[in-house]
């Protein structure tokens, strides 16, 4: 055969159809490594004691699936940021401000991460829109999460008192998650931006936050969730220390108590505080621990990583219940595509009342690496128990 080829090329000419061929497939690997036409995919049945996952890839990329179990416990699965319209006529009075937060730059982003990870019942809201939020879910608010990005809230709905409705809707099965400051210290009234007392006492039942303790992290915090999730961010500003709370979870990174990601209960809900500076990872965090429907009750059963080029890949977990969830994510800490598959959980539905904030399509701006662009999914459930 290699005589033919060269009676019909010669040595030069056979030299030059290799060289051609050799380029065609380094070509071709390159378009397929770096092309933004890459596609993925995953699935996730459950079945008689068993959850069988696969996860597909037309390129080349790293895998994680997570089975955790909830424990009795109900994600959530839709979700109000409040925009804060009034953040920058008090944010020079807010004693403690370690940095300013454009509110709806920083909701946009948000959005963007859980939108990248396939979490789409999202709203923005204002003021009023958050007074109408918890006013229409506190009957049943499990299920619902409401996002803070701001220093302080209004007091239609937050003053330092334990009947204020905010705490009666966490305390009802409401999740409340709070970046960016002390969470509870302020609030706002009228023309005046008021100071709670003791708003850790309040919330957590001792005084637990970082206020000038260490600003970085030094070791992981040793639970799983760290790993399993590609936890990244180490900034403790803000932080609180929640080793003597009972039911606590804390997750991420930390030093001296404190870590960067708390989750604390509260009657039927829970409070759960990102410290930190905002950044790419601490909207990464966000969108990892929501996504995945962590809660303090939540555990790790499993961790599996692995590599997948041009093919799906097939696992199974046995052992599945109820209250079993699978999260599977690609990219590792450059998330591309999120799935997450709840058995038997009801979903709520997404806020739909006055004060909505018309908040413009988020840019890619929060991640470089255009992360999750070529993604479309969803947030899935399955049921077959």
């Amino acid at each position: 055969m290699d005589d033919v080829i060269s009676k019909v090329f010669g040595r030069k000419g056979c030299v030059v159809l290799a060289t051609i061929l050799i380029a065609v497939v380094l070509i071709g690997e390159v378009i397929v490594i770096t092309s933004d036409r890459t596609s993925y995919g995953a699935d996730v049945v459950f079945s008689n004691g068993s959850a069988e996952y696969s996860v597909s890839i037309s390129g080349s990329d790293v895998y994680d699936v997570v089975l955790l179990d909830r424990n009795g416990s109900t994600p959530v699965t839709s979700l109000a940021i409040f925009v804060d319209e009034r953040y920058d006529e008090f944010a020079d009075q807010a004693e403690g401000l370690r940095y300013y937060i454009d509110s709806a730059h920083m909701a946009q982003q948000i959005s963007l991460a859980l939108s990248n990870r396939g979490f789409d019942t999202v709203t923005e809201c204002n003021s009023s829109g958050l007074l109408s939020f918890l006013e229409q879910t506190i009957s049943n608010p499990s299920g619902y999460g409401l996002i803070v990005t701001s220093f302080a809230l209004p007091s239609s709905v937050y003053t330092g008192d334990v009947g204020d409705l905010l705490l009666r809707w966490i305390q009802a099965g409401g999740t409340l998650y709070w970046v960016g400051s002390e969470v509870g210290r302020y609030f706002i009234d009228g023309d005046s931006l008021v100071e709670v007392e003791n708003s850790s006492v309040l919330l957590f039942g001792t005084d637990c936050i970082n206020e000038n303790g260490p600003r970085y992290a030094e070791s992981v915090v040793d639970n799983k969730f760290t790993e399993a999730l590609t936890l990244s961010g180490n900034d403790l500003l803000y932080a609180l220390d929640v080793s003597d709370i009972p039911g606590a979870l804390s997750m991420g990174y930390q030093a001296d108590g404190y870590s960067t990601i708390s989750m604390v209960p509260y009657g039927s809900g829970e409070i759960c505080v990102f410290s930190g500076d905002y950044d790419i990872d601490l909207i990464d965090d966000m969108g990892q621990v929501i996504t995945s429907g962590v809660s303090c009750k939540t555990t790790i059963i499993d961790h599996r990583r692995g590599e997948a080029a041009r093919e799906t890949v097939w696992g199974v977990f046995e052992g599945t219940d109820e209250d079993s969830t699978v999260f599977i994510y690609v990219g590792g800490m450059y998330v591309r595509f999120a799935e997450v598959f709840h058995a038997r959980v009801q979903f709520p539905n997404a806020f739909q009342g006055d004060g909505l904030v018309d908040v413009p399509e988020a840019s890619n701006s929060v991640s470089s690496d255009n992360r999750g662009s070529n993604s479309s999914r969803c947030h899935g459930v399955v049921d077959g128990l």
